[in-house]
């Protein structure tokens, strides 16, 4: 599975987007995924460069963790800094204010799909 986060931060994007990097590689939990730092232009060159992560896992726990750390890293982040998630065709953004609501990262979860599979029943 593929996660991409986009940030959007008043200053020094890159700056930002490398700390939540470095927060995430240090996670136990994302120790088999793969996170790449992405820069491009938009379509026809014009407009803001977009800083993106790339993140590669196989196991639905590790969606959850980039979700958990992405909220983590927030929490102590000025105002002003929005993270937005996408999974296929499913987005989600939050902010600082909104990460510190622990019931955002559940409704997250369910709109991005990576909620894990309940076990079947014998």
């Amino acid at each position: 599975m593929n996660l991409t986060i986009e940030l959007t931060a008043p200053e020094s994007t890159g700056v930002e987007l490398e700390s939540l990097r470095e927060d995430l590689l240090i996670d136990d939990a994302l120790r088999g995924a793969t996170i790449e730092s992405r820069t491009s232009l938009p379509a026809g060159g014009m407009g803001p460069i977009t800083e993106t992560l790339l993140v590669a896992f196989t196991t639905g726990g590790a969606g959850v963790a980039v979700v958990e750390g992405v909220f983590g890293w927030l929490r102590g982040r000025p105002s002003g800094i929005t993270v937005r998630i996408s999974n296929g065709d499913r987005t989600v953004e939050v902010d600082a204010k909104s990460a510190r609501d622990p019931r955002q990262i559940i409704e997250l979860l369910r709109e991005l799909d990576l909620t894990e599979p309940k076990s079947r029943e014998k």
